[in-house]
């Protein structure tokens, strides 16, 4: 049986239909108390090492409830920490293997994104109905980032989660119903430079 990790990199690989990236059970580091998911980068010349850095309760909290499959609307926060890790790694992988460069806001924005969708769709796959309004809302209705933080962080999170709210919430206006323009608008927005992908979202209707 495939590791939580690799289910969710799987899931996200054949939602964007992405081809093969590297093993993400290869970098993952399992670190008791972790907290959040954290991505460990380093660069040595033109090489890039990195770690994905899990507490591994949460692991075996989401793999107790079935993975990936065993998706359910309440609770999700474990769910939703996996899923922001292992969404960095893809979609910095995806980049670095097409030599394009990627800030780190705009890994957040994505990783926002993602979590919003992959509830979403697995809402629909599990025969829960489409639970978009209670999912946007427990997402992006949050307090914020936590006020310990230093304050480029802060900013850094607050941005991306104002950014993704807005993509999400125009994403179920022009596609709640229409599930194949879903997933071609975001597989899409996906490949854009992230250039393009910020400057599409603050060009949508408010």
């Amino acid at each position: 049986m495939s590791s939580v990790p690799a289910q969710f990199q799987q899931w996200l690989q054949d939602f964007y239909r992405l081809p093969p990236l590297a093993p993400v059970d290869a970098f993952v580091v399992e670190v008791s108390h972790a907290g959040a998911e954290t991505l460990l980068l380093r660069e040595r010349g033109d090489e890039l090492e990195l770690g994905l850095c899990f507490d591994p309760e949460v692991l075996a909290r989401v793999e107790a409830r079935g993975g990936i499959r065993g998706f359910a609307w309440q609770p999700l926060e474990d769910f939703w920490t996996v899923l922001e890790g292992v969404s960095h790694f893809v979609c910095l992988g995806w980049h670095a293997a097409n030599e394009r460069e990627i800030s780190a806001l705009d890994l957040e924005v994505q990783a926002e994104i993602d979590k919003f969708v992959t509830a979403w769709e697995l809402g629909r796959h599990s025969g829960l109905g489409d639970l978009a309004e209670q999912i946007h809302a427990q997402l992006f209705d949050a307090a914020g980032p936590a006020p310990q933080l230093p304050a480029e962080l802060r900013e850094r999170y607050s941005e991306a989660s104002r950014l993704a709210e807005r993509y999400c919430r125009w994403l179920r206006q022009r596609h709640g119903s229409d599930v194949h323009g879903l997933r071609e608008e975001l597989r899409a927005f996906f490949r854009l430079p992230p250039h393009r992908r910020r400057a599409r979202i603050r060009q949508l209707p408010q």
